[in-house]
């Protein structure tokens, strides 16, 4: 049983399942100027959690890896443009 925090993962919802993914393909793609698709990663995740999502891509984006996201998140863009 994967656990976060002590709790499993099948407790904490479908917004962490839907992130481990993209967290397990970007680390996977670090330095390999690689390109990771990725639609809606904002859906089931708090504003706080896509908050933290795009700090994620932009520190992956740093270390090689780019992104093409399509997202209909406010929070995701305005943390985006101010990174």
């Amino acid at each position: 049983d994967v656990q976060i925090d002590n709790k499993s993962i099948a407790d904490l919802g479908l917004g962490i399942s839907q992130l481990l993914p993209i967290i397990i393909t970007t680390a996977y793609y670090l330095d390999q100027n690689y390109l990771i698709v990725i639609e809606e990663p904002e859906s089931h995740l708090h504003p706080k959690l896509q908050s933290k999502l795009a700090d994620f891509m932009v520190a992956a984006n740093k270390k090689g890896v780019q992104f093409m996201v399509e997202t209909h998140s406010v929070y995701f863009i305005r943390k985006i443009e101010v990174l």
